[in-house]
């Protein structure tokens, strides 16, 4: 089923809504370019009713390293450290920290 298929009640046929219940979304992590399964989930609930709204995915130890490293490389091999340092004087400079 299309996502904007759903038509609203009361409203012109053209007019749709949105359903996020008919979208498919992967679950896990991005890490490294491509998604690794995740180690579990976690409920995320609503706190208006305490209904599950959605699910986190849960990383392992493995994961968390891989994420990790990634991240190191991603530091080492861009400009993202020139440009946190010049951010850091520039705020240093405004008098914030």
């Amino acid at each position: 089923m299309n996502p904007l298929s759903v038509p609203t009640r009361g409203a012109p046929p053209s007019v749709q809504i949105f359903d996020p219940q008919t979208v498919s979304v992967p679950s896990g992590h991005f890490i490294g370019g491509r998604l690794v399964p995740d180690a579990g989930r976690i409920p995320v609930r609503r706190p208006s009713d305490n209904q599950v709204h959605a699910e986190l995915p849960l990383a392992d130890a493995a994961a968390v390293d891989a994420a990790v490293q990634d991240a190191w490389k991603a530091w080492r091999t861009s400009d993202w450290a020139r440009r946190a340092r010049a951010s850091g004087r520039a705020c240093c400079a405004a008098g914030r920290t």
